[in-house]
């Protein structure tokens, strides 16, 4: 009797390793799915009533405006779409964030289970959970695809996969608390640097986008005559001005980054043989909508706008100069090396986000529309670099020049 008064009770992770896995069989899976459906369901809800307000239903039907919410979902993993004379390729960063968000509370609601306690079970959690979504994202592609619009279910694997595992596996990774024992497991010598680059990294981008945010509102304030006439000339009703809304706020990421990419040099493209950059405009037929009343007018431009392309690498300095007031002054080496590397590191992710933004998005002159992505992310990782380097370089000798001690 005493033994088994005394008998203790089984841990957490030997609760995992019995009924974790049948637990998680289930759970991560419909997490997975449901993670997919919050999304997927937002974009065919406002498809549906876009498309009911816009004619009453006088045109099309239900399964049209459905078709439309899952191919712009589809769009958002990054799956395009084959319009059979065209393709859109360009990803609405806006619903990829969309996506990543559900993914995101999915993974950490499904982390906080008590059976999700250790490696294993993280693992195998964050795997069914990309196994759902991609599933799920496949089976979208296949129902919603017709003769006239069709995308590839490998892309939508590929996509939702991607999607899940960073916005999912986060999550897990958040819910469970495995972040810190993750970390640990990598050598202090190579954690701290990545920890501090990633940090100098995310600042640097946040001021990018701040900057970016600044320049597209004052191009919308000065054309704002411009933006109203089109909009005028467009006669919509109230719903159609509804529609167009929410599509232009969706679109507020890749405007961002054209933005961000005129900041750094290159440009970007509105159609074939097109080209907007700081020196000089060359423009062709443009859609006849508001948001792109912004674009200067074709031919050179001021000289003193070349002066915006100090913007992404003052962003650098400043982002170094800040973090560094939390901590005390760095070896120079190090501190070199954590303010160049965390640049370059902002000028690849800028990349990434920049090939995402571009692409076709539709026949004819509109299959070129984005960034260069490759000379963004060269003369991104270039000014981004520069400046985390003499932002290091100013914050060590400051601190130095203060008497603090070096961190060792």
């Amino acid at each position: 009797m005493t033994d088994l008064i005394s008998r203790p009770r089984g841990s957490g992770s030997s609760q995992a390793a019995d009924g974790g896995g049948p637990q998680l069989a289930l759970t991560a899976p419909l997490a997975g799915v449901l993670g997919g459906l919050g999304p997927l369901l937002l974009c065919v809800v406002l498809a549906v009533v876009g498309w009911f307000a816009a004619d009453a239903g006088a045109h099309g039907t239900t399964r049209d405006a459905l078709r439309v919410g899952a191919d712009a979902w589809l769009l958002g993993l990054g799956a395009g779409l084959d319009l059979g004379g065209g393709a859109v390729t360009v990803v609405p960063l806006g619903i990829t964030l969309l996506a990543l968000a559900g993914a995101w509370r999915a993974g950490t609601t499904l982390g906080r289970r008590d059976q999700v306690d250790d490696d294993r079970s993280v693992a195998l959690a964050v795997g069914l959970l990309v196994l759902a979504h991609s599933v799920l994202a496949c089976g979208v592609a296949v129902l919603a695809s017709t003769s006239t619009a069709r995308t590839d279910p490998a892309l939508a694997v590929v996509g939702g996969a991607v999607v899940a595992f960073v916005g999912g596996g986060a999550g897990v990774l958040r819910g469970a608390g495995r972040w810190s024992a993750f970390g640990d497991r990598v050598p202090a010598g190579v954690r701290v640097p990545l920890v501090r680059a990633a940090e100098v990294a995310a600042a640097a981008l946040g001021l990018l986008v701040v900057a970016s945010a600044a320049l597209l509102a004052a191009a919308w304030a000065l054309s704002f005559g411009s933006a109203a006439n089109v909009l005028a000339a467009l006669e919509l009703t109230t719903p159609d001005l509804v529609a167009l809304t929410v599509v232009t706020v969706l679109a507020v990421p890749n405007l961002l980054v054209l933005a961000a990419a005129y900041l750094v040099g290159p440009g970007f493209a509105v159609g074939e043989g097109t080209s907007v950059a700081a020196g000089s405009v060359d423009l062709g037929p443009v859609p006849a909508l508001p948001m792109f009343a912004a674009l200067p007018d074709p031919g050179d431009q001021p000289a003193y706008l070349g002066v915006l392309v100090v913007v992404p690498a003052l962003c650098a300095l400043l982002a170094v100069v800040l973090l560094a007031r939390r901590r005390p002054a760095l070896e120079w080496e190090e501190a070199l090396t954590t303010g160049i590397g965390g640049g370059v590191l902002a000028g690849l992710v800028l990349g990434i986000v920049a090939k995402l933004g571009s692409g076709a998005l539709g026949p004819g002159a509109m299959a070129d529309v984005g960034p260069a992505a490759g000379s963004v992310t060269v003369m991104a990782c270039v000014a981004l670099g520069l400046g985390g380097g003499v932002g290091a370089a100013i914050a060590t000798w400051w601190q130095r020049r203060g008497g603090e001690p070096a961190a060792r």
